[in-house]
Order: structure tokens, then sequence, then C-alpha cells
């Protein structure tokens, strides 16, 4: 008996008749292979985040906790590690949003440049402000809330399942204290009048302490002086010269002044 001839059975679900099932669409297109690449370097990197890892963010895998909670709580965790860097203090156990923020060991002061150091000040005072701004937002609450909060948001340590509840609304209060402060600082940068342009050190001289004005003859003197030294200068430019000498006349007067009084 000779073999079945022509094309071979498809594979494939069919109907009770026999006809052969459409395929869907899942079936018939795959994924392109640069799509499936993005996708695949969207989770590794989602994944390598240790924040995902943290008790903050088990809570919010299995949504016991909400998005903006959890945000918050990795907020306050990254508050907490900024100024206590600062400060040069160091807890035991560390959560990851604590790490981000404590940042690394940095270099000793005295090797820094005058700039490095300017930008370390103005760091410190951020980071004063954002916690002692927590820590008034904080001032209402018992102490055991206070510290339930350090201990899953600081230190990444669980909590009792009980207090879950509270913790949640503690959360949620933060982060709308947090949001009322950010809008009210923006408003105080739109209204707040431009800072005035800085003037030399001249001009607050002359503005803050008593001049002592030339005799008639010395002005004189002066003026004849610059006209015959700088013939290229207009009245304006001299009247303006005649003003710096009164400024750091009334200056070298002062100084000798403050080193007479300190003798």
């Amino acid at each position: 008996m000779s073999g079945r001839v022509g094309r071979p059975r498809e594979e494939g679900d069919r109907y009770p008749g026999g006809k052969l099932k459409p395929k869907t669409k899942l079936t018939r297109d795959a994924i392109a292979p640069a799509a499936w690449a993005r996708v695949r370097s969207e989770v590794v990197a989602i994944a390598k985040d240790p924040r995902l890892a943290s008790e903050v963010g088990r809570l919010s895998l299995h949504r016991i906790i909400t998005d903006r909670q959890a945000v918050t709580a990795f907020r306050v965790g990254e508050i907490y590690g900024t100024y206590e860097r600062l400060k040069g203090r160091r807890r035991s156990t560390r959560s990851p949003s604590y790490e981000r923020g404590s940042g690394g060991e940095g270099i000793a002061e005295e090797l820094m440049s005058d700039e490095a150091l300017q930008d370390l000040e103005s760091r410190i005072r951020t980071a004063e402000d954002a916690f002692l701004e927590l820590m008034e937002i904080l001032k209402p609450y018992p102490r055991t809330a206070v510290s339930a909060l350090e201990q899953l948001c600081v230190e990444d340590r669980a909590i009792d399942p009980t207090y879950m509840g509270n913790m949640g609304r503690l959360l949620d209060n933060i982060a709308g204290a947090l949001a009322a402060s950010s809008k009210k600082r923006r408003r105080q940068k739109v209204t707040v009048a431009p800072a005035r342009p800085r003037v030399k050190v001249i001009s607050e001289v002359v503005t803050t302490a008593p001049m002592v004005r030339p005799a008639p003859a010395e002005k004189a003197v002066l003026e004849e002086l610059l006209v015959k030294l700088r013939p290229d200068l207009n009245e304006e430019q001299r009247a303006e010269a005649y003003r710096i000498f009164l400024a750091m006349k009334d200056r070298h007067r002062f100084n000798e002044e403050k080193l007479a009084t300190s003798a």
C-alpha cells in the first residue's frame, strides 16, 4: 500500500467538522527584536533599583500601600539620609532610600577648594531645611508613630501589620504637607521682588559712611590736575573721578580711625 501523496496535514486546532481554526494575531505576529530589546532593558533597569527589594517596595508591589504613599516613604528616607550624612551620623540598618540620600563619603573639607566648600555649605543648608520641615510636619504625631515611620522608611525594617492603616494615613498627610510647602515656595519665588544688583564697595562706603568734603581749594586742585593728566576725560567723567576720590578718602579715614580704636 503506497503512502499518502499530497501536501502534509497542517497542524493546529480544528472545528468538529475538521476545518482548521484561524490563528490569532498574537500567534501570527511575533514581537520585533528591537521592541523586545527595549522591553528587556526596561525590566532590567527597574529590577536593578534596590528600592524594589526594600520593605516599602514590597508593600507597594503587594498593593498594601499606594504609589503616592510609597514615593513619600522613599522621600522620607532620602531626607533622613542626606541630613544625617552631612551631620556625620550613620545608622547600622539603612534603607535603599536612606543610602541614596547619604551618597558617598566625599573628601575631607580641608582638601576642598573654596567653590567646593561653598557648594557643601549650600547643600548642608538645603538638607537642614528639608529635615526641619519634615520634623515640623511630624510634630503633632506621637513618638511611636515617628519611630514606626523611621523603622519603615529609614531603617528598612518591617512594622506591625496592624499599624499599616495608620502608617498609610501618616504618609498621605506627609505627602500633602510637602506638596503644599513646595507650592508655597514656588509662589514666593514668583512674588518676591528681584534682588538688587550688587554695587561696588566704593558705592557702599559713599552711602553708609559720613563723607568729609574737601576744601574748595582741594577740589579746584584736583580738577586742574585731572585736566592736565587726563585731557581726554569729559566733564561727567571728571565728576565721577571726583566722587571716587571722596569715597577713597573717607575709606582711608575710616581705616585710620579703626586702627586707632583697636590699638
